[in-house]
């Protein structure tokens, strides 16, 4: 209950702010080629080819992966490895912070070891997935941790096991799954009237 508290104001103009806390996924799903034939050395007719990613709507979070560069890494003579470059964007208007420091986000000063931060929670390709170990993220931080700079960067993940060059280019599903915390405060000008006596 607000009260004007000069004698002679009728009335009051202050701005009421909330601030909101809480937990948030982003998942992806995009269709990737897993070119087996790097060089181009192959007589047979590829099924897919290998293509960047890009998202201008988002996923409908407030942060958003808005690339995914794609590139097959030759390993040895028989083998390539994929790798994917994500580029991570906080599109909205709040702050990220990390997953399991959302509660203490709401009235509380943050430091730089929380803000900013989002989780990559897995990574899956076909049959493989961070989650089990196929794959290693760099910057590699402890949980893997993506550090958001200017409000965008990225992470890349390549899978730690080869694909044989034998096997022919397929396409399979890419899915991405970040967790993070959100904090947003809005606010508005409202006016206080003096209740009239009669």
């Amino acid at each position: 209950k607000a009260k004007i508290t000069e004698t002679q104001s009728e009335s009051h103009k202050t701005q009421i702010y909330v601030t909101a806390c809480y937990q948030y996924q982003t998942k992806l799903k995009a269709d990737v080629c897993v070119d087996t034939d790097v060089y181009n050395l192959k007589e047979r007719t590829r099924s897919c080819r290998v293509s960047d990613y890009y998202s201008s709507s988002g996923q409908g979070a407030p942060v958003a992966i808005t690339r995914i560069e794609e590139t097959m890494l030759p390993e040895g003579e028989n083998q390539i490895r994929p790798s994917y470059k994500i580029y991570v964007r906080n599109q909205g208007k709040g702050e990220v912070v990390l997953p399991d420091k959302v509660n203490e986000a709401c009235g509380a000063i943050l430091g730089k070891d929380v803000l900013n931060k989002i989780k990559v929670k897995d990574v899956k390709l076909s049959t493989y997935s961070l989650e089990n170990g196929d794959f290693k993220c760099v910057p590699e931080q402890e949980g893997n941790t993506l550090t958001l700079r200017e409000s965008e960067d990225f992470i890349i993940c390549e899978l730690n096991k080869g694909i044989s060059t034998e096997a022919a280019s397929f396409l399979t599903g890419l899915e991405i799954d970040l967790e993070y915390g959100y904090t947003e405060t809005i606010s508005k000008e409202v006016k206080i009237v003096r209740k009239l006596r009669i």
